[in-house]
């Protein structure tokens, strides 16, 4: 390819041409366009990567807040009600023995269930931030027997059931098991 132009005064006397000619293709021509072809897909999938990572993380936050949300709901359903029968009962509203006794149970119970969860968020922490550690220990067949007449005495007696618990073993009390009371009477 040619091309040539004739300068303006003062330069008018003189042409300028100029010619080129096609570039061989050479092996560092073609290494150069892989690396540039390289490098713009490696900056896309890094892109990409990061937006991925942005979109999993909004997502989290998201879930956080909503089971922050959703906590805050569980403690202060339980909260409310023993806040409420306490305050009638202090006020002197409810004189029948009978219904006190079951403001009380009820008390009583709500309490037991606002543990509870207080347990299981502090269980689930202990969860997230480390490996739980269970360390069994040598617990009679008696002793289980009792944890879980008392975990269920609560929720039977509240909806009218009546709680029977056997074994076939003859003497409960003698019989051991390895296991950590702690994760046992966790209730899920």
């Amino acid at each position: 390819m040619v091309d040539s132009s004739t300068l303006k005064w003062p330069y008018s006397n003189y042409d300028i041409s100029i010619s080129t000619k096609a570039l061989p293709f050479s092996k560092n021509m073609f290494l150069g366009g892989a690396f540039l072809a390289v490098l713009f897909s490696a900056l896309l999938l890094g892109c990409f990567g990061f937006y991925r990572l942005g979109l999993e993380q909004l997502q989290l936050a998201e879930q956080r807040l909503n089971f922050v949300s959703s906590i805050s709901h569980e403690l202060k359903t339980p909260l409310t009600s023993i806040k409420m029968y306490s305050e009638m009962l202090q006020a002197g509203i409810v004189q029948s023995p009978t219904h006190q006794a079951e403001y009380y149970d009820f008390i009583h119970s709500e309490s037991e269930r606002l543990s509870r969860l207080i347990d299981n968020m502090l269980q689930l922490t202990k969860l997230h931030h480390q490996k739980q550690t269970v360390k069994p220990q040598p617990v009679s067949v008696a002793v289980l027997m009792d944890i879980i007449r008392s975990k269920a005495s609560s929720v039977m007696l509240k909806h009218n059931f009546k709680q029977h618990i056997s074994t076939e073993l003859i003497t409960p009390e003698e019989t051991m098991l390895n296991m950590d009371l702690d994760a046992f009477s966790q209730k899920k």
